[in-house]
């Protein structure tokens, strides 16, 4: 009974998951054939009025854990996930919101630097989105946390960074489905036209 009691509370957590810091979001990472690779976890650190930050932590077997920290603002229904700052220092933010919202204001193109870990090394990322667009606005998806009434956006992303010296442009499709009042449950990355990771929401575990 206690078990069945604490999983339904963790299956409903309050809201956006980016600012629920009584839980631990979970997305199970898939490989392109549908095969589990590993998990993310993201936790909140600290609130600050509308802002909620937070730590996305990968895990995957055999390698070493990467995580890097991460800003969202939550302004009723409109969630504005931060990505970083552009050339001229400003702080560039993806929007989101209900579905009249996505339909007349979404962002569809954004430049913007990050930093993050590849390999275990710490690196800046020039990342350049696309012809980001609102596909439906009414598609289901389910897993075992739950099932959620979807807006489907698509975009390219061309990331660009140096390791040791070296550059590299890696050129990604993403799909993600965005669930008004919860957050990004679904996500699926492209590479080259094939399925590369798909990082599903699959559960909450209570901090």
């Amino acid at each position: 009974f206690i078990f069945l009691t604490a999983m339904k509370v963790a299956a409903n957590p309050p809201g956006y998951y980016y600012k629920d810091a009584s839980h631990v979001t979970i997305k199970t990472i898939y490989d392109g054939k549908g095969e589990v690779i590993g998990r993310q976890e993201y936790v909140v650190t600290r609130t600050a009025g509308n802002w909620a930050y937070g730590k996305n932590t990968i895990i995957k077997p055999g390698e070493d854990s990467e995580t890097t920290e991460s800003a969202y603002q939550i302004d009723g229904t409109k969630l504005s996930i931060y990505m970083g700052k552009n050339e001229s220092g400003q702080d560039v933010v993806l929007d989101y919101g209900d579905a009249s919202y996505m339909a007349n204001r979404i962002i569809n193109q954004a430049n913007f630097e990050t930093t993050n870990k590849v390999a275990g090394k710490e690196m800046k990322i020039s990342c350049s989105i696309t012809s980001r667009k609102v596909v439906s606005s009414n598609e289901v998806i389910k897993s075992e946390a739950g099932q959620w009434n979807c807006i489907r956006t698509e975009y390219d992303v061309e990331l660009r960074g140096r390791v040791l010296g070296i550059g590299f442009p890696v050129n990604v499709h993403v799909i993600e489905w965005f669930a008004p009042g919860v957050g990004i449950v679904r996500t699926d990355i492209y590479r080259k036209g094939k399925l590369q990771e798909t990082r599903l929401l699959t559960g909450f575990r209570q901090v």
